[in-house]
């Protein structure tokens, strides 16, 4: 018993160091990444001077990446089942694992791949995106839309990878994606404008699709040349259980998945459809820098989930309410840090926009807070309800929300008629998920 105790002591300790140093490395890794993402802002107001295009290029980056959700929860399931194999160092079972996740997002990424491209050649794009076919023709977006449309698969079948590095809890390596991305395309957006609006537009949706595929095929590569060389994916180690058990667990996260992006990822579409392009861009604004805190709590959350998922494994339910307490701690930081940068706010769009700067709006300011310090305490719940698998509560709750969000957004904009309503509508939206979540954590961390 005493030898037992040794051991779960030792196990702790290096867990809470591999830990610290994916959260150090991770924060470093996006904190530079999001930096990159913030100065895109102003490059890419000087890239489309036209605000109308530029919200067009928001708009249909944000209806494409819905994309990425649709890989029926592989990549989550995936992530949970590598953890007991990558303890016991069962490289075959890892293999069969990683082997027939593949084989079926491969599938998945085929099927969709086909089925987009002749959906997107049959939709008057004019119409669907609020844009007069003078500022753009319906041939151009659709072109565009392709492009951008094939390198989202790419990405969507390669980003496989990132769950494998989480499960294998190096998290710094996944987080070197989003720095590569971002700094490819603020280097377009600084070099490579021409004088031709048409030429721009394709330029950056070729360069676009670059940037989000190369590093994960880099990775890809690296990764299974180096740290799982005994367990490269291979056809011949398809297991039909190994891909019943991914697709099982990954069917429950598949539809939270799908509920978090109709409350997630349809703002932008609601504001562009019940009001005006231009008022997207008002939104990328206030979002670009009020979102800068959950996506850095987000860091926190996501070397906290596989070590979650380990410590379950081992019986650690006291680490993990530590760790539960630690997320709710930094979140209440962070939400007391949006509340004060409405303070400032005005000097900050002066400098970080410059001459595109706009007149800051307090309620927008306000309401914009509120929202990511509400994410930032969902983030804090789900990451340790997806580390332990208990899914149940967060599946009905996101169900919930999304069946309130779009009823919602509508009411609200009948009865107030501004384009806030769509983020007061996302809010109230999520207040059941932290609820009840939090609720049933405090059921499930009994000892």
């Amino acid at each position: 018993m005493q030898l037992n105790n040794i051991t779960k002591i030792k196990m702790t300790i290096k867990n809470n160091s591999v830990l610290s140093k994916n959260i150090t490395g991770t924060v470093f890794l996006r904190g530079i990444a999001l930096l990159i993402s913030f100065f895109s802002t102003p490059a890419y107001l000087d890239f489309f001077p036209q605000q109308e295009v530029l919200g067009i290029w928001f708009t249909i980056l944000s209806i494409l990446n819905w994309i990425l959700t649709f890989d029926f929860g592989i990549g989550n399931g995936l992530r949970n089942n590598l953890v007991r194999p990558l303890i016991k160092k069962d490289f075959l079972e890892v293999k069969r694992q990683i082997s027939s996740a593949y084989i079926i997002l491969g599938l998945i990424s085929l099927i969709v791949l086909l089925f987009g491209w002749f959906l997107i050649g049959i939709i008057d794009w004019n119409l669907a995106l609020n844009i007069s076919s003078i500022a753009l023709s319906n041939k151009t977006l659709m072109n565009v839309i392709r492009i951008v449309y094939c390198g989202i698969i790419v990405q969507f079948f390669l980003k496989i990878i990132v769950s494998v590095h989480n499960a294998m809890q190096k998290n710094i390596l996944a987080n070197l994606f989003s720095l590569v991305s971002n700094s490819i395309i603020l280097c377009f957006l600084f070099f490579g404008k021409s004088n031709s609006l048409i030429v721009n537009l394709y330029n950056l949706s070729y360069v676009y699709t670059f940037s989000i595929t190369f590093p994960l095929i880099v990775s890809t590569i690296y990764t299974f040349a180096k740290h799982l060389k005994y367990s490269k994916p291979n056809i011949h180690y398809y297991d039909k259980k190994a891909a019943k058990s991914i697709v099982t667990l990954g069917g429950t996260f598949f539809i939270i998945q799908l509920g978090l992006l109709v409350v997630n990822s349809t703002n932008q579409w609601l504001i562009n459809a019940l009001y005006q392009s231009e008022n997207v861009v008002d939104y990328q604004v206030y979002y670009k820098l009020f979102s800068i805190a959950p996506m850095v709590f987000f860091l926190f959350t996501q070397p906290i989930w596989s070590a979650t998922t380990e410590a379950y494994e081992r019986g650690e339910i006291n680490w993990i309410r530590k760790s539960y307490k630690f997320l709710n701690f930094i979140a209440s930081l962070g939400s007391f840090s949006c509340f004060c940068v409405i303070l400032f706010l005005q000097p900050i769009f002066n400098v970080w926009l410059g001459k595109n700067s706009m007149e800051v709006s307090t309620s927008t300011a306000l309401i914009f807070a509120s929202l990511v310090s509400f994410e930032m305490f969902m983030y804090s719940a789900t990451c340790i309800a997806n580390g332990i698998g208990k899914l149940r509560c967060q599946f009905i709750c996101t169900m919930v929300a999304a069946l309130l969000k779009i009823p919602v957004t509508l009411l609200l904009t009948r009865l107030l008629g501004f384009w806030e309503c769509v983020v007061i509508a996302h809010t109230i939206s999520i207040l059941p998920i932290i609820i009840f979540q939090f609720i049933s954590l405090k059921k499930h961390l009994k000892t």
